[in-house]
C-alpha cells in the first residue's frame, strides 16, 4: 500500500509493513503496565503497530463519503501511538508522519485536487495521506475488516443512502449462524 501512494521502496519509506519494529522509537503507552507513564527515558525499541489495533472501539467501524460523515468510528486513540523523543518531548508519532516521505494524495491535496481512499483501518488513511499531511484524503472510506457492527445503512460518496440487505445488521452471532444455515 505505501509503495503504491508513495513510489518509494520500505528503505526510502521507512515502512516496512503495518507491524514492524523500531530501535528509535518508544512503546505506546496504552501498551505499557497499569500506571506507567511513557515519558521516553526507557531504554528505545517499539514495535510500531500501525493497524485496527489504533482505533476507538475496535473494532467496531463504519463510515459514509465526502460530507456524510457518518463514520461510527475513524478516530485513532493516541494512548496506542508510538512515541519518539523530540527537540526533549514525548510525543506520539501518527502513522503519516512515521512515513519518511510525501504520497500521491499529498501532493495532490496541495494542488487543490481533491483525494479518495478505501481501505481496511483508519491508520491507512492518515498513512497515505504522506508525511507531514494528516488530512490529505478527502474521501475516504474505512470498512475495518475486522468490524463485529454491520450498519443497517451508509450514506455513499454521491449522498444516497446505500441499505445493506444483511441478515445479520446487529452482529449478533445467533442470526448469523442461523442465516447461514439457511443457505
Amino acid at each position: 500500500m505505501v509503495a503504491l501512494a508513495t513510489g518509494g521502496t520500505p528503505k526510502l519509506t521507512g515502512v516496512y509493513y503495518d507491524d514492524s519494529y523500531d530501535r528509535t522509537m518508544f512503546t505506546p503507552p496504552a501498551q505499557l503496565p497499569t500506571g506507567t507513564v511513557q515519558d521516553c527515558t526507557a531504554p528505545p525499541g517499539a514495535e510500531m503497530q500501525y493497524f485496527e489495533n489504533l482505533d476507538t472501539n475496535a473494532p467496531s467501524t463504519a463510515n459514509g463519503g465526502i460530507g456524510s460523515r457518518t463514520i461510527m468510528n475513524e478516530a485513532i486513540d493516541p494512548a496506542q501511538l508510538p512515541r519518539a523523543l523530540i527537540d526533549g518531548t514525548c510525543v506520539p508519532v501518527p502513522s503519516n508522519d512515521y512515513l519518511r516521505t510525501n504520497s500521491m494524495f499529498s501532493v495532490a491535496h496541495r494542488a487543490g485536487l481533491l483525494t479518495a481512499w478505501a481501505d481496511k483501518h483508519p491508520s491507512a488513511d492518515v498513512m497515505v495521506s504522506g508525511h507531514g499531511t494528516p488530512n490529505a484524503v478527502d474521501d475516504k472510506f474505512m470498512t475495518e475488516i475486522n468490524a463485529d457492527i454491520i450498519p443497517p445503512t451508509l450514506v455513499d460518496t454521491r449522498g444516497k443512502t446505500v441499505t445493506f440487505p444483511l441478515p445479520n445488521p446487529t452482529g449478533d452471532l445467533t442470526c448469523a449462524v442461523d442465516s447461514i444455515n439457511t443457505f
